[in-house]
C-alpha cells in the first residue's frame, strides 16, 4: 500500500469512493469466481455419475452384445451341421429310392408337377434310349413324343388333376 495525498476534499471524496468502488469490484470477483466454482462444481456433481452410468450401461451392451454374437456364431455352426447331416441323409435316400429304381422291370417315371421328369427307372431309360442323365430335368413330351403312342389324354396330367392313380400298359416292341 501506499500513502495517498490529497490536495483537497473533493478529490478526497473521489478517491474514497474509487476505493470503495474498487472494494466492490473485488467482492464481486470473489463472488463471481466463487459462483461460476459452485456452478461448476454443481456441473460436474451432475455430469460425472451420469457418464458414469453411461459407461456401465455401455458395458452391459458390449457384454450383451458380445453374448448375442457368440450365441449367433454358436447357432450358425449348429445349422451347418444339421445342414450336413439332412443333406448326407437325403443322399443316403437318393442313392436308395435309385437302387430300387435300377431293379423294377417295368418302366417308371417319376414326374415333378410341370411333368419334368425326376427320376426314370433303367427299364423306361431303355425303351426311351437315353441315359438317365439325358431324361432328368426334360418334360415327359420332350422324351416320350410320339414313340409310345401316348394316349389322347396325358395320364400324368390326369393324376395331377384329380390325385388319384392312373394306370396305363401299352405293349412296345
Amino acid at each position: 500500500t501506499f500513502r495517498k495525498t490529497y490536495y483537497d476534499a473533493e478529490s478526497f471524496e473521489i478517491y474514497q469512493r474509487v476505493d470503495q468502488m474498487y472494494g466492490r469490484l473485488r467482492r464481486f470477483r470473489v463472488i463471481v469466481l466463487g459462483g461460476s466454482g459452485l456452478i461448476i462444481l454443481a456441473l460436474v456433481a451432475v455430469v460425472v455419475p451420469i457418464a458414469r452410468r453411461a459407461n456401465r450401461l455401455l458395458g452391459v451392451e458390449r457384454a450383451t452384445r458380445q453374448r448375442y454374437e457368440e450365441d449367433l456364431k454358436g447357432a450358425a455352426v449348429r445349422l451347418e451341421q444339421e445342414v450336413a447331416r439332412r443333406t448326407h441323409e437325403l443322399r443316403e435316400e437318393r442313392d436308395r429310392l435309385r437302387s430300387i429304381a435300377d431293379h423294377v422291370p417295368s418302366a417308371c417315371v417319376l414326374l415333378d408337377g410341370e411333368l419334368r421328369v425326376q427320376l426314370a427307372t433303367r427299364r423306361f431309360e431303355e425303351l426311351l434310349g437315353s441315359s438317365p442323365e439325358e431324361a432328368v430335368g426334360r418334360t415327359c413330351a420332350e422324351l416320350v413324343g410320339g414313340r409310345l403312342g401316348c394316349p389322347e389324354e396325358c395320364l400324368a396330367k390326369k393324376v395331377l388333376a384329380t390325385g388319384q392313380p392312373q394306370r396305363a400298359e401299352r405293349l412296345v416292341q
